[in-house]
């Protein structure tokens, strides 16, 4: 029994330096854990419950020893149990064989499993090291990424100013030259203008110096012949010494109306005619009573000036008229009556009806002739001034150089007309020429300020030119300034996801780790549990 006892007690040894060398790696595991950051406390606690686990081995030893103590005292008073008590050894020994060797294949476990957790822990640690440096990196990545973006965003903002600018300046442009083309066309249009006026001043000028010179031409005859109308050049000195008379004193030869070739108007194509057919009676006079006629004839015998033939209108206007036939106005040749183409105030129609009531107008000295055997009693006189008629009389021959009566009182009513519609003309042409130089001028002050808004268009082409090369520059180096930090930006990005992922595998491996960790430790205390167990059921 003490050789058993001797036996038992140094199993109780070998136990207890067992537990003295699980609670030395218990020890060496709780420093390793001591230098892992956040596992300190765990390790601690595992410590204590070693320690604890260790302190419960011992107080087991002893009470195994109480045990042991009070089976040996129970084994000397029973010596009847020796025999039961050596089958029982037997047995306990093969038991407490396969238990050693269990709880050496334990703790050969048991320390692999320490080891596998130290290596976690370290790996852990080295991993959380490596996960705060990203972490502190990252955070400095994104500051860095987000300033870059800013600057971008700074650089695009400045970029679509400048656009913007670009597009305004070059829009002005645009418009300048546009302003330019058409003050250039309004220069040329202008100048043109301003050509024009000075032609048509020049040609104006110039038709005023003829206009002036017709008109003097014009008052120059007319003075000549009113000079000899005044005169009364021309008239016999009966005719003149009544006339002069009526002169002098109008109210007393009111009645006297005038001269046949005063009171009547006819064209020059046909005043040659005219005046052969009147001959002398162009100077006879006419008057409206019998009264004045006597009155002229006795002043004319008075003052012994010679005689007049007189028209006397009361009278003649009872007289029947002794027109043509009809029917020879519709003959070849023949162009109309003489009364037809003559222009004389109403009241006189009966002393022109007396002269001319059988003269027609015929084409020419041929047709006279013909005519006048149709129409023995009716004069045919042409445009040339040859009379045939009555059937007998014939006045013909070459036609009278000078101006007679007839034409010289035609030419002064065309003089006069002429002079008016010449004045007329030279104020319209003065008014013109006024208005010309009115618009030359306008056209002057309108080239100078089209001259003066071409200057300033060409300096504001030359500034917008400056300020749009500016601003390309200015684009060019704002592009390559954005180019260059959306370079760098990117490439901050690129290592900022790349680190944001190894933070995640780290994320997750640590995770992992402390996973198995944490089965590590349950194992673990799943190992010293079934350590204590077996050294439960060898003891």
């Amino acid at each position: 029994q003490r050789a058993q006892l001797n036996e038992i007690d140094e199993e109780l040894a070998a136990i207890r330096e067992q537990a003295y060398k699980a609670g030395s790696e218990v020890e060496v595991t709780v420093g390793r854990m001591d230098g892992a950051r956040r596992h300190k406390g765990m390790l601690e606690d595992q410590k204590k419950r070693n320690e604890q686990e260790v302190v419960e081995s011992l107080n087991r030893i002893e009470q195994l020893k109480v045990w042991v103590k009070e089976r040996l005292q129970l084994l000397r008073s029973k010596e009847v149990q020796k025999k039961e008590k050596d089958a029982l050894k037997t047995e306990l020994d093969g038991k407490l064989k396969a238990i050693e060797e269990e709880l050496s294949t334990k703790n050969k476990d048991l320390e692999n499993k320490n080891v596998a957790a130290i290596d976690l822990v370290t790996q852990a640690a080295q991993m959380k090291a490596e996960l705060e440096s990203l972490k502190s990196q990252d955070e400095e990545t994104s500051r860095r990424v987000m300033d870059l973006g800013a600057q971008v965003e700074r650089l695009q903002q400045e970029i679509t100013r400048a656009d913007g600018r670009l597009a305004e300046l070059q829009s002005e442009k645009k418009k300048a030259q546009e302003d330019e083309a058409q003050a250039d066309e309004n220069i040329l249009r202008l100048q043109s203008g301003l050509s024009a006026h000075e032609t048509q001043i020049e040609e104006t000028n110039n038709q005023l110096k003829l206009l002036n010179n017709r008109y003097s031409e014009a008052r120059s005859r007319l003075g000549v012949l009113e000079e000899l109308q005044n005169k009364l050049t021309g008239y016999d000195s009966g005719v003149k010494t009544i006339l002069q008379a009526r002169q002098a004193e109008p109210l007393m030869w009111q009645e006297v109306l005038g001269v046949v070739a005063d009171l009547l108007f006819v064209d020059q194509q046909h005043e040659t005619a005219v005046e052969t057919l009147l001959g002398s009676q162009l100077q006879s006079l006419v008057v409206q009573t019998r009264a004045m006629a006597q009155k002229v004839v006795a002043y004319l015998k008075a003052e012994g000036q010679g005689k007049v033939t007189l028209f006397v209108l009361e009278d003649l206007v009872n007289l029947e008229k002794q027109s043509f036939p009809e029917k020879v106005l519709t003959e070849s040749g023949v162009e109309g009556s003489v009364l037809s183409l003559l222009k004389f105030d109403a009241k006189l129609e009966p002393v022109y009806r007396h002269l001319f009531e059988q003269d027609i107008f015929v084409a020419d000295w041929a047709a006279a002739e013909r005519l006048s055997l149709l129409y023995p009693r009716t004069r045919f006189v042409t445009k040339e001034g040859d009379r045939l008629g009555p059937l007998g009389c014939v006045k013909a021959g070459s036609v009278s150089s000078g101006v007679s009566l007839l034409g010289r009182h035609r030419e002064m009513t065309e003089l006069s007309d002429n002079i008016k519609a010449v004045e007329g003309q030279i104020q319209q042409s003065e008014s013109a020429l006024g208005e010309t130089k009115r618009q030359r001028k306008e056209t002057e002050d309108q080239l100078l300020a089209g001259e003066t808004r071409r200057q300033q268009l060409k300096i504001r082409l030359a500034e917008l030119e400056k300020e749009i090369t500016q601003l390309n520059e200015t684009l060019a180096r704002l592009k390559v300034e954005k180019a260059a930090e959306e370079k760098e930006k990117n490439t901050l990005e690129e290592h900022w996801n790349a680190d944001k992922t190894r933070i995640q595998e780290l994320s997750q491996l640590l995770s992992q780790s402390e996973q198995a960790h944490h089965l590590t430790q349950e194992e673990i205390t799943e190992a010293r549990r079934n350590l204590q167990d077996l050294q439960t059921r060898k003891e």
